[in-house]
């Protein structure tokens, strides 16, 4: 059985509030990628338990292993998803009822709230994804459309293979 305040239950969260439509499907994985990336140095004790790890030092050695490989702003954009998620997290498990996600408004919908019926930009149909595939290999995919197709997936992994040795 899975304890309530471990990181997989963390990442159970950020699943089932993608799936439910609570968040965004982007912003859901983008947290997912920097909770896994930032808790990997976990042990299974510090893993089981979240409400008992200090952020800041699991931060500072994600930053050790990473900080060669990633830019500075990466980094720092990775210690705020995973707090972010990690205190969105601990606030649902206190009071499940009462929790909801605080979501910002894209310069559209501010837009269309404020009577400016303007279409959105390409880049506000698209996506920026940052995968952690092993330690100090961080993989960028930049202006990923929102609404990808199966042939464009397919094309995409057909670049990927090729650079598999």
């Amino acid at each position: 059985m899975m304890n309530l305040y471990s990181k997989d239950a963390l990442v159970d969260f950020l699943g089932k509030a993608m799936d439910s439509g609570k968040i965004n499907p982007s912003t859901g994985q983008a947290k997912k990628s920097a909770v896994l990336a930032v808790f990997e140095c976990l042990d299974d004790n510090q893993a089981a338990d979240l409400r008992h790890i200090n952020f800041e030092y699991v931060f500072d050695e994600f930053k050790k292993r990473n900080a060669q490989h990633m830019e500075s702003g990466s980094i720092a954009t990775y210690k705020s998803r995973a707090k972010k998620a990690l205190d969105e997290f601990l606030k649902w498990r206190e009071n499940p009822e009462e929790f909801s996600f605080k979501t910002r408004r894209s310069r559209s919908e501010t837009a269309s709230h404020h009577g400016n019926h303007t279409a959105p930009s390409s880049k506000a149909a698209a996506q920026r994804i940052e995968l952690l595939i092993r330690e100090g290999i961080m993989v960028q995919i930049v202006n990923l459309p929102f609404d990808l197709r199966q042939d464009e997936a397919d094309r995409i992994k057909k670049i990927i293979d090729a650079y598999v040795s």
